[in-house]
């Protein structure tokens, strides 16, 4: 049953995020190369000299983007697996802990890093991982 249930959330995210990507993809070619390809087929030759190394940089920032975020979310996902067997364990075996004098304060402090570690690929992976990129383009852009 936990097997399921897990494939069944994992079929979700997977339906959930193909679709923003391709909303996203969308956006992008609409929003933003058609209007760039049309300025550039009505202004004259010399502004693409001048855009250039803008669209470099844009095209470098992206580069990293799509290279690092994969292995940020690959990351994310190994700890939040070690977080949630940390969990259990915790969960598991409090009872024992409390019955070991010492040990809880020890056990407290490795659970307490598991949990940080998880919130900061959290944080990197879902909030400033697309800001940092935004930023960057927004700048270039302008």
């Amino acid at each position: 049953k936990g097997l399921l249930s897990s494939f069944a959330a994992d079929i979700f995210q997977v339906d959930f995020t193909l679709w923003t990507k391709i909303a996203g993809l969308a956006s992008l070619f609409c929003g933003i190369l058609c209007p760039m390809i049309y300025v550039h087929l009505t202004m004259p030759p010399l502004l693409l000299f001048v855009a250039g190394p803008f669209y470099l940089a844009m095209f470098a920032f992206t580069n990293v983007f799509c290279r690092v975020l994969p292995r940020l979310q690959n990351c994310h996902a190994k700890l939040r697996s070690q977080f949630h067997d940390r969990l259990i364990e915790a969960v598991n075996s409090g009872a024992a802990a409390r019955a070991r004098n010492g040990q809880e304060r020890r056990l407290s402090v490795v659970h307490a890093r598991a949990m940080n570690n998880y919130a900061q690929t959290c944080f990197l992976a879902h909030f400033v991982g697309s800001q940092w990129l935004l930023i960057r383009l927004a700048v270039c852009f302008s």
